[in-house]
């Protein structure tokens, strides 16, 4: 992630992750994920190099499930917030949940 931030005075920030996973589908409706995010580069103009001042566990630890029915998707996730979690400075748990549906056209 690239890009600005504060005030009326914009400073520039660079905050790039590594993120792995992996998934393995079940009775072609039930997707179970799990994946590892890890900080690689934290900076700002006016902090320099943050990356020593994330709080561990830097390497973070997600988990997902996903489920097909008819043309719905259902998706959650549960994973450690990095940018709450510095700002925290302890892991911040955090839960994203969404719901598809695909349109035929």
């Amino acid at each position: 992630m690239i890009g600005k931030y504060g005030g009326k005075t914009l400073k520039d920030m660079k905050i790039w992750f590594l993120k792995i996973g992996v998934e393995k589908t079940y009775l072609k409706k039930l997707d179970l994920r799990a994946g590892i995010t890890a900080p690689i580069m934290a900076e700002t103009t006016t902090l320099g190099n943050l990356l020593d001042k994330i709080p561990d566990p830097k390497l973070n630890l997600s988990c997902g499930i996903g489920y097909k029915w008819k043309r719905f998707t259902f998706d959650s996730a549960l994973f450690f917030n990095p940018g709450l979690s510095y700002a925290e400075r302890k892991p911040v748990p955090d839960l994203s949940i969404s719901i598809s549906y695909q349109l035929s056209i």
